[in-house]
């Protein structure tokens, strides 16, 4: 990753818990179903940090972070890559509503 040509996707990120564990089968990733994520959160503290906003502190074993962003002009011609600094402990990456990955580590960055 060249640092003089990114973006910092850290700040304000649409969020949900999904305790009944319905997203996949009620299609969140899709951009219509924006409404299900009814909170917001500061990326990049947990849920749990007062610091992210929420600061809820009880077991959620499924949870889901939406981000809207617009990709620069000068990035279009070129490899764009996305990059995790950590992740705990399993997740699916969504883009346009599409999977491109999966990973599973505690705290360990992926691109």
């Amino acid at each position: 990753v060249r640092k003089d040509n990114w973006i910092n996707l850290n700040g304000e990120w649409n969020f949900a818990f999904d305790d009944s564990d319905t997203g996949l089968k009620e299609r969140w990733n899709k951009k219509e179903q924006k409404g299900k994520f009814d909170k917001k959160i500061v990326v990049p503290f947990c849920f749990q940090s007062k610091l992210s906003g929420i600061e809820d502190t009880s077991f959620h074993d499924i949870v889901w972070y939406r981000k809207e962003f617009a990709v620069p002009e000068e990035f279009m011609n070129g490899r764009v890559l996305l990059n995790f600094g950590a992740v705990d402990y399993s997740c699916a990456v969504y883009l346009n509503g599409e999977s491109i990955g999966t990973h599973e580590g505690g705290y360990i960055g992926f691109t």
